[in-house]
């Protein structure tokens, strides 16, 4: 049994971070694929970036598929790759994305309040819409919103204060229980933040509570 983590961006860089911020921290062995088609965006800020990253890396995923039991799609939005690689490996093998699995995460803690701290602002409007998607009009009334900091994806790890900062601002705005971390550059800070914010709040690491996700359907369905 083995999950794919998957980087669909052309970035190495968040793949490195990806692999050392899971290592040791799975229960099933992982695997990590970035796409390697030079036309794929290196970040992703909106739509048709989406749409384009999506399709250039099902073009590779969908010939090397086989060899896994499950997929983490590592860019919190709704992207469309969850949805392509669903359709290609059928209701057998689990496919989620790190978007998924923070708003299941935040409905699982049952706590309160929740709101989504991300990069730029150009994600706010995306990420409100997916949530209410996602969850429905009436469920979404527990979401206080999405909340930019400005940074771009491969800049996080460099600015943690950015995101440390963002998240006391939104604490005392919208007085929520639980932050999402919406971005997969962000993988590992949330331990940090957590400890360093000035009131207990949960912080949602998407990454990892994506693999956590995945790995229990798979041995769920062996057991």
């Amino acid at each position: 049994m083995k999950i794919l983590v998957i980087n669909p961006t052309s970035s190495p860089s968040l793949e490195d971070n990806l692999r050392v911020c899971l290592q040791d921290r799975t229960r099933l062995p992982v695997g990590f694929y970035t796409c390697s088609n030079s036309k794929c965006p290196k970040e992703i800020y909106n739509v048709s970036q989406e749409v384009e990253s999506a399709y250039l890396c099902f073009e590779e995923l969908k010939n090397m598929h086989q060899d896994y039991d499950g997929f983490l799609v590592c860019c919190f939005s709704d992207h469309p790759l969850v949805y392509m690689l669903r359709e290609l490996v059928g209701k057998q093998k689990p496919v989620t994305g790190i978007f998924q699995a923070s708003i299941l995460h935040c409905l699982a803690l049952d706590v309160g309040n929740f709101a989504i701290v991300t990069t730029t602002n150009s994600w706010k409007p995306l990420l409100d819409k997916a949530v209410d998607n996602y969850l429905g009009t009436g469920s979404a009334v527990k979401f206080k919103g999405t909340f930019g900091t400005g940074l771009g994806v491969l800049e996080v790890h460099a600015f943690g204060t950015a995101i440390l900062d963002k998240c006391k601002e939104v604490v005392e705005k919208t007085n929520v229980e639980v932050i999402c971390l919406g971005c997969a550059g962000m993988v590992g800070l949330a331990k940090e933040v957590e400890e360093k914010l000035e009131r207990e709040v949960i912080i949602v690491d998407g990454v990892l509570s994506g693999v956590a996700f995945v790995e229990s359907l798979i041995i769920a369905r062996q057991s």
